[in-house]
């Protein structure tokens, strides 16, 4: 009985190793971010201690909002051209610049979880935002929000399982518009735009926001009110906490680690820095010349690949 008892253990002690193999691990890699130093915004990354800055656009036009692929293989960025913006997608080393939204006027591009698709925002010939999706390579484009009553549908976030998407809006408000201050709400819908379901609201200008890879029910994102702060809002039980306050300091576009331990943010529109989820230990990881502006840091995803054939892809954890 003894010997049985212990060959099951052994076998169990295998079964477990395998399944902990068969887990893919995400670590945290580059920093991507938007700054002026060059006089022009253009797209930078770094290493996660502020160090080796390379520039990776340089043109006449801005480019910003860089966001990494959920494989760290890709960066979505918006850029200038001329009337509009558009979306575009590039390697890591800055080549193969491709527009995925051409003659299209639109930004804020979001990968899903799966990196199958993009979320992202569409400005109306009437000036209205819509949120639309696409594949990755920028075919099937679909309107979400089809109301051009509505000046904001605007900043399209997945939620970790790639079910619902996260968006602001002043539908509340009919006054406001994208480009100047107004009251927002955080609205949550099904991917294929059913069910708008208003979360709470975010109060004055938003300036970002970001969903925890390990508890998707904690959105971090900053906000004009206090002065230009922080806020850790848990969309389970609307506990919110200010990480940032905006009298002491002032912070913009939270983004989370990869792995969840820490989070990156522009501070004082200046400098980049970390902190942990708490709000503790800030720490500042490049602090630039005062004539310089950044903003959008983004923190890149190296995910390491499963031993195991029967693994399952890589994701942010699941809605519960």
């Amino acid at each position: 009985m003894r010997v049985f008892r212990l060959v099951v253990l052994l076998l169990s002690v295998v079964l477990a190793r395998s399944t902990a193999t068969s887990e893919p691990v995400v670590l945290n890699g580059d920093i991507a971010y938007a700054s002026d130093q060059d006089g022009d915004f253009e797209i930078y990354v770094m290493e996660a201690d502020g160090s080796n800055i390379r520039q990776l656009t340089s043109n006449s036009e801005d480019d910003s909002e860089p966001i990494w692929s959920p494989t760290g293989e890709e960066i979505l960025f918006t850029r200038d051209v001329g009337t509009h913006t558009e979306i575009f997608k590039m390697l890591p080393d800055g080549t193969n610049q491709t527009s995925l939204t051409p003659d299209l006027f639109s930004y804020d591009g979001q990968w899903s979880p799966d990196g199958l698709r993009i979320a992202f925002t569409v400005v109306t010939a009437s000036g209205s935002q819509n949120v639309y999706v696409m594949d990755a390579d920028g075919s099937n484009k679909v309107n979400l929000i089809d109301d051009d009553t509505i000046r904001v549908n605007a900043a399209p976030l997945w939620s970790n399982d790639g079910n619902h998407v996260y968006f602001i809006t002043d539908r509340e408000y009919p006054y406001g518009s994208a480009l100047d201050p107004t009251t927002v709400d955080l609205y949550r819908m099904e991917a294929s735009g059913a069910n708008p379901t208003k979360i709470f609201t975010m109060g004055i200008y938003f300036s970002g926001m970001d969903i925890s890879p390990v508890d998707p029910t904690l959105l971090v994102y900053g906000s004009a009110r206090l002065g230009g702060a922080i806020f850790t809002r848990n969309l389970a039980s609307s506990q919110e906490s200010v990480l940032v306050n905006g009298v002491d300091d002032s912070g913009a576009y939270p983004a989370w680690a990869p792995d969840g331990s820490k989070l990156v943010f522009a501070r004082g529109g200046t400098a980049l820095a970390t902190m942990d989820p708490s709000g503790a230990n800030v720490v500042d990881l490049r602090v630039f010349d005062t004539s310089v502006r950044v903003r959008s840091p983004h923190w890149q995803p190296i995910v390491t690949e499963p031993t195991d054939a029967e693994a399952r892809p890589c994701g942010r954890h699941s809605q519960p």
